[in-house]
């Protein structure tokens, strides 16, 4: 008979903690040290796992680079298929040898699927990087499907040559500041003038890409010429700066089998897009102070575009004219996301009406962004207050009767436990979960109906996060639908 006792005989244990830590921030260190220390199989198996998808601050290479020695050394080969490493401002020449290295093996593995280069915050920083670690990611160049960079002028030029013809997602931030003393990658060509002439050429090499989001300075925008530009497998165009680039309404109407799009600029469009143009839009993003100064975003939003099913809106002051920007839409519309940092001119009750007659709605998101406002008075207080808040969207939000999932967050509230929410009323009648965020975090509740006592309460659940992307895609934020079958 065999020794193994009735749970590993069912249960792989590896198998269970892996799962568990599908749940777990990367970030959470201390966490995962934990989880691999069940038994050495689950340790080989975490370690072997989470060597797939690493992200690293360019200071911790070195470390990183011994790590990747060891698992040469157990499995042969370093099989990472997504790396991010965090840029700060200057140079770190002890860490790029150490870089250069790991992307060699990984090219000998042909196994890296998503690449990024970037700074910790989405501001233009200057991110200096020796052109020997774009020499050693041409190795994977075939094999990249993701690549996210923050690009300074120094390292354009060795990063413009490579030719990235399998890419499906790219993210580039152009920065144009001018270089630190320390800088030694000499450009000769004022930075941008480099930029705007290889920019439209570098993308023209991508005929496979799908989604592109570009991050544009004002020194550069109005020499970026995209009107000849066409990237014939594109469907999510998300570009934002200043100044619009030179024939970036051609652009995008070139492209009539766009599916998302987001503009943001704060100085006008030269020519708007009209209302035959891109037939097939499904998502579309915009902000609120821009649509009522430029007509190319009043256009978007007010000609007949019969797929569109998701709009994303921020910039909100009042929830009160919201009908404006959504009412063509209200027997299509699937998902709704409304972003403001107003918090004090935000009147719930106002969503009401503007929601009453969208009949298709299954996904709604409302966020809150500006700093936390702090607590007035006691804890219990500040939850009853959360507690009321959440009671006046479910009341404002009970006309729509397909809504299935409610995403609000807030950073003034504060969380909410089971016991918090026992016989709620006014819930929307398919509603079936909701999500409650706060500057403490997040915390998803399922909505429970008992038909014996005729009430309803909610309990908290957990929901896998979206899968890890290295490019921005606005429409994976606020949605369960990566995890549940809602639509």
């Amino acid at each position: 008979m065999s020794t193994k006792s009735a749970a590993d005989a069912c249960f792989s244990i590896p198998e269970i903690v892996l799962l568990i830590a599908t749940f777990i921030d990367p970030s959470f260190i201390k966490t995962l040290s934990y989880l691999s220390k069940t038994n050495r199989c689950t340790y080989l198996s975490l370690e072997q796992e989470r060597s797939r998808m690493i992200s690293c601050r360019i200071e911790n290479v070195p470390s990183l680079s011994l790590f990747a020695d060891r698992q040469l050394l157990r499995h042969e080969s370093f099989p990472c298929r997504l790396l991010e490493i965090i840029g700060e401002r200057g140079v770190h020449s002890d860490a790029y040898d150490s870089l250069a290295s790991i992307l060699n093996h990984i090219g000998e593995s042909q196994t890296l699927d998503a690449f990024a280069y970037r700074c910790l915050s989405r501001s233009l920083e200057f991110v200096c990087v020796h052109p020997e670690i774009w020499n050693a990611l041409r190795a994977s160049s075939t094999t990249l499907r993701s690549l996210n960079i923050m690009s300074h002028p120094c390292n354009w030029l060795s990063l413009s040559t490579i030719e990235f013809t399998e890419l499906r997602s790219l993210q580039l931030a152009l920065s144009v500041s001018s270089s630190p003393s320390e800088c030694r990658n000499f450009i000769a060509s004022p930075a941008h003038i480099v930029l705007s002439f290889n920019v439209p050429r570098f993308l023209q090499k991508m005929q496979h890409l799908t989604n592109l989001v570009l991050i544009l300075p004002h020194s550069m925008i109005g020499m970026l010429n995209m009107r000849n530009l066409f990237l014939p497998a594109l469907i999510a165009i998300d570009i934002f700066g200043d100044i619009a680039p030179v024939g970036l309404t051609e652009f995008v109407t070139h492209h009539s089998e766009l599916l998302r799009l987001h503009l943001c600029f704060y100085s006008l469009i030269q020519s708007p897009i009209q209302e035959q143009h891109l037939p097939k839009l499904r998502s579309l993003k915009f902000g609120v102070e821009l649509m009522e100064k430029d007509r190319t975003y009043t256009s978007l939003i007010r000609a007949r575009r019969p797929h569109l099913e998701h709009i994303s809106i921020y910039d909100l002051r009042s929830f009160r004219f919201l009908g404006n920007f959504i009412e063509p839409f209200q027997h299509q519309l699937l998902r709704l996301d409304l972003k403001s940092a107003d918090y004090e001119n935000l009147i719930v009750d106002n969503l009401r009406r503007p929601l009453e007659s969208f009949v298709a709605l299954i996904e709604i998101s409302v966020t809150i962004g500006g700093p936390p406002i702090p607590p007035k008075s006691g804890a219990r207080y500040s939850t009853l207050k959360s507690n009321a808040e959440l009671q006046a969207y479910l009341r404002s939000f009970v006309v729509c009767t397909s809504l299935k999932a409610l995403h609000l967050h807030n950073p003034s509230t504060l969380p909410l436990r089971n016991s918090d929410l026992q016989n709620l009323r006014h819930v929307p009648p398919s509603l079936q979960y909701i999500s409650w965020g706060n500057r403490l975090g997040t915390t998803t509740f399922r909505i429970v109906r008992d038909s014996a006592s005729q009430s309803t309460h909610a309990e908290v659940c957990e929901i896998p996060p979206p899968p890890r992307e290295i490019v921005h895609d606005w429409t994976s934020e606020n949605t369960f639908r990566h995890a549940l079958d809602l639509y």
